[in-house]
């Protein structure tokens, strides 16, 4: 029988990797705003891609606003590697399948 479970408690998502929930949720999040930036910008809006961008990587490091951190804060601060490899993977794949 394998365990199913990380160090931390989490339950794994069920690859065999052994990818948790957290990973997982992180990655998606970094791909959902790499692609919204990415498009934003091809769409000529650079300055809300930029500011898009600039405040997920500052949310993914660390960057305290005060106050009561929401669900997606503590996921991206707990695995800022993942979001971050999602943003720039998918970030880069749309602006080079929208660049002419």
């Amino acid at each position: 029988m394998s365990d199913d479970s990380d160090t931390s408690g989490n339950r794994a998502f069920g690859t065999g990797n052994h990818l948790t929930y957290t990973e997982l949720h992180a990655t998606l999040l970094g791909v959902l705003v790499g692609a919204i930036a990415a498009y934003v910008a091809f769409r000529g809006f650079d300055g809300v891609s930029v500011a898009l961008a600039a405040g997920f990587v500052g949310l993914a490091l660390g960057v305290d606003l005060g106050g009561r951190l929401s669900h997606g804060q503590r996921i991206l601060q707990r695995e800022p590697w993942y979001a971050l490899g999602g943003f720039v993977a998918v970030g880069g794949l749309v602006l080079f399948l929208t660049t002419p």
